[in-house]
């Protein structure tokens, strides 16, 4: 579930470019820029820029051009911004193009220092390569930047945009379902993506209450966000165009109880990515069942604990978050309130039948330890009836005194969590501590979006 990285902070990376944003308004023409953005998208997100950022504050042209001033650049952001993934994997982004002369001359100028190339014209439209890797192509009504490229895919890029901007309003994105999604959300940002296009650390979890045989370009996302000191926020559901995917979707959703903040103070500030939730265990061990990731994910676990029994035996609130260790390895910490702790009359047995290489040992009253030469983990039950399991002894030890927090969050976050049905979030600085690629995540969401350190994500 976690090989990937590099992957994931591709991702990212681009949801920098496509998270300065999407959005739709009033009635079109062939000359509307949108028509210019493809029809097949996998992810579109919309951004109404002077209500998110303000009018004498958007950081767009100051990170893509350089500029201190938008009417010098000649591009329109009264209107919204759109930002895009296409079927290939390939990320864009759509702007309001208001005078297309002036953009040229500014694109001129701004070669001299090597900002990006002089433009030149291209089948009746005008093109330029910004920071070595993004084709930005232009006509007088829209400006699209689509990339990453290498230098010997340029041309064939840029025969691609050609098309997209000669689009009229049947054959881009204004006549598909996934715009008409968007168009139905309010917000100053919002969003529409298939679960495939989700960092993969994060598709396994948006799948949850999907039937068997669902796959993660069957389910989409559609969610509203917005900025707050130092979080983008996302509030947002899963759904399908498919009835009877969605119809799953919609009943299991039913599982999720709002979360009071039993486990707000435990929540790790070093965990990469962590989850809430507030459910009957019974009931949600089928929705965990019927997730071939997940059920990879406790694979591992379940060789020698019989962690589905585990499970049942939850009724509350659980907390599940992923920490990076010294080694470089992702490590699990989970917790969760207990309606019972009945299993705990199995793990003699357990114990008496692990698998060769594994084993099971007393560690302290009511907990234990794992290991199978490679890996280990303490598990047990707490005082005031709460599972516990993880690698950090330390912390594990602390839960077993009776310690309520760990390396907390900031109140802030907390505060955002609480209530909330289903609650995950990426913690952008722990990544960038524990994986060196990874700064560019920081750096660019940095420039274009503030200082973000969180990724929030809430089920409505």
């Amino acid at each position: 579930m976690f090989q990937n990285m590099r992957t994931f902070l591709l991702k990212m990376q681009g949801i920098a470019w496509l998270a300065v944003s999407l959005w739709l308004l009033s009635a079109c023409s062939n000359d509307d820029y949108r028509n210019a953005i493809p029809h097949e998208c996998t992810a579109l997100v919309s951004v109404n820029m002077s209500q998110q950022f303000g009018k004498h504050e958007l950081p767009l042209p100051k990170v893509l051009l350089k500029l201190s001033s938008i009417e010098e650049a000649g591009l329109d952001l009264s209107e919204n911004a759109y930002l895009f993934e296409t079927t290939d994997g390939t990320l864009g982004m759509c702007l309001k193009m208001s005078d297309a002369d002036q953009f040229s001359t500014v694109l001129s100028q701004l070669s001299k220092i090597g900002i990006c190339e002089k433009p030149s014209e291209r089948r009746g439209y005008r093109f330029t390569l910004m920071a070595d890797s993004w084709v930005a192509g232009y006509s007088d009504a829209a400006l699209l930047l689509m990339g990453p490229v290498a230098k010997d895919g340029v041309l064939d890029m840029q025969n691609r945009m050609v098309r997209f901007l000669a689009q009229e309003e049947k054959q881009g994105i204004l006549d598909t379902r996934i715009y008409e999604k968007l168009q139905a959300m309010d917000g100053a940002m919002g969003v529409v993506a298939q679960v495939q296009v989700l960092p993969e650390q994060l598709q396994p979890l948006f799948m949850l209450g999907t039937p068997k045989g669902a796959d993660a370009s069957q389910v989409y996302v559609s969610a509203r966000m917005a900025l707050h000191d130092g979080m983008l926020l996302i509030d947002g559901e899963p759904f399908s165009f498919n009835k009877s995917v969605d119809a799953y979707l919609q009943e299991s959703a039913k599982l999720y109880r709002p979360v009071q903040g039993r486990y707000l103070p435990l929540l790790d500030e070093a965990a990469v990515m962590s989850m809430l939730v507030n459910v009957p265990g019974k009931d949600y061990l089928q929705v965990l069942q019927s997730n071939r990731s997940i059920q990879s994910l406790l694979a591992g676990i379940n060789t020698a604990i019989d962690m589905d029994n585990i499970l049942r035996s939850v009724d509350g609130e659980m907390l599940l978050q992923m920490l990076c260790g010294q080694r470089g390895e992702w490590q699990m910490a989970l917790n969760a309130e207990l309606a019972h702790t009945d299993w705990v009359r199995d793990v003699p047995y357990w114990k008496q039948s692990c698998p060769q290489g594994t084993r099971i040992e007393d560690w302290k009253k009511n907990a234990w330890h794992f290991s199978n030469g490679e890996e280990f983990y303490y598990f047990g039950v707490a005082p005031d009836k709460q599972f516990f399991c993880g690698s950090d002894e330390s912390g594990m030890k602390a839960l077993l005194n009776g310690a309520t927090e760990t390396r907390p969050m900031p109140p802030s976050l907390s505060q955002e969590l609480k209530g909330h049905r289903l609650v995950m979030f990426l913690n952008l600085k722990a990544l960038t501590q524990k994986q060196e690629q990874s700064a560019v995540v920081s750096t660019i969401l940095g420039k274009v979006l503030g200082d973000v350190r969180y990724v929030v994500y809430r089920m409505k």
